[in-house]
């Protein structure tokens, strides 16, 4: 169960708020990407048809995931520790980025905002929660969302 809801656009300098949680303030024009991430478990992941999109090369994409149960309630992670977002790149690379609480971890939300480099090639790009509870690590299902090309510069 892999809930993904439609890309939001913020104005200058203003966050879009995640549903019922805190804003965070972030200087520049935000694009925020909502997912709603079982752990991982015995519920098959459902990928959206028409994933959510951003630009490549685009910096401050909020990325914004609340971790739920087999259910879909959200999960209080607020005794979490090392939040990590993996991102796998079109081409396969994986690589972690540091993650925090979009609020105060009750709501089950971490978030993260990317720089130009983080999302450097176009195509569909996964992006997998991470988070430790003492000495045990969980993980959500993967979720999806697509870098769109930038037009060439034939200047």
């Amino acid at each position: 169960m892999l809930m993904l809801s439609i890309t939001d656009v913020g104005l200058f300098g203003v966050a879009v708020p995640y549903p019922g949680s805190a804003v965070l303030p972030v200087a520049g024009p935000i694009v925020q990407l909502t997912f709603t991430l079982p752990l991982a478990g015995p519920v098959p992941s459902v990928f959206d048809d028409e994933p959510q999109s951003c630009q490549s090369e685009m910096p401050n994409v909020q990325l914004v995931a609340q971790i739920v149960d087999q259910v879909g309630n959200a999960v209080d992670i607020s005794a979490a520790r090392d939040l990590l977002f993996w991102l796998m790149a079109p081409d396969g690379t994986v690589r972690p980025v540091g993650a925090s609480f979009y609020s105060n971890g009750l709501d089950g939300c971490i978030a993260y905002t990317t720089n130009a480099q983080d999302l450097g090639e176009a195509g569909l790009w996964k992006v997998q929660a991470q988070m430790s509870f003492g000495a045990s690590v969980l993980r959500s299902r993967w979720g999806s969302f697509c870098a769109e090309a930038n037009v060439p510069d034939f200047s």
